[in-house]
This record gives structure tokens, C-alpha cells and sequence, in this order.
């Protein structure tokens, strides 16, 4: 029997809001790239936070994942591949909020 959270995470719902959150990140990437190509890109605290709400967003979903599939996650799930490609992106998100503190 799934546990709760397994049930969350595989829920449809969970898909659409991780799916939202991708895309107002996209967006947020977006934003920055067009205030830096615009030369003002000084120190907006306020996309720091956001950026940093995000990374704390993914880091805890890929988490979650890696609690409920565990093995299963980097050799058999039937996403492996997006997997890696999480993990890559995650593991640099939080590079990138390191070494902005």
C-alpha cells in the first residue's frame, strides 16, 4: 500500500503545480536575463528571494522523490533520465544560491 506522501506525489495534481512552478521560474529566469541585458542588473533582494524560494521549491520535491523511490530513482523509475536531469539542475541551483550569499 502507497503512503501518503507516495499518493501526493504521484498524484496528477502534484505534476501541475510542479509544471507551474517551472514555468514562473522560467519566467523569473527570464526577468533576470533582460535586467542584466539592460544593465540593471544591481541587487534585487526581492529576485534573490523568489530565486531562492524556488530553489528551496525543487530541492524539497526532488527530496521527497528521492525518499519514496530511492533505488528506484537513479536506476529503474520510469523517468530516469528526467531524474538525472533534476538532479543536475538542483545540485546547481544550489551552487548558484551558495555562492550568492
Amino acid at each position: 500500500e502507497a503512503s501518503r506522501t507516495e499518493r501526493v506525489v504521484d498524484s496528477h495534481s502534484f505534476e501541475v503545480v510542479f509544471t507551474l512552478a517551472i514555468f514562473a521560474n522560467a519566467v523569473l529566469i527570464g526577468v533576470q536575463t533582460n535586467l542584466a541585458a539592460l544593465g540593471m542588473e544591481e541587487d534585487h533582494i526581492s529576485l534573490y528571494l523568489v530565486n531562492l524560494f524556488f530553489t528551496v521549491l525543487f530541492t524539497a520535491e526532488l527530496l521527497t522523490r528521492l525518499r519514496i523511490e530511492r533505488r528506484r530513482f537513479f536506476w529503474s523509475s520510469n523517468n530516469v533520465y528526467w531524474n538525472y536531469l533534476d538532479l543536475l539542475v538542483v545540485l546547481c541551483s544550489l551552487l548558484e544560491a551558495v555562492l550568492d550569499l
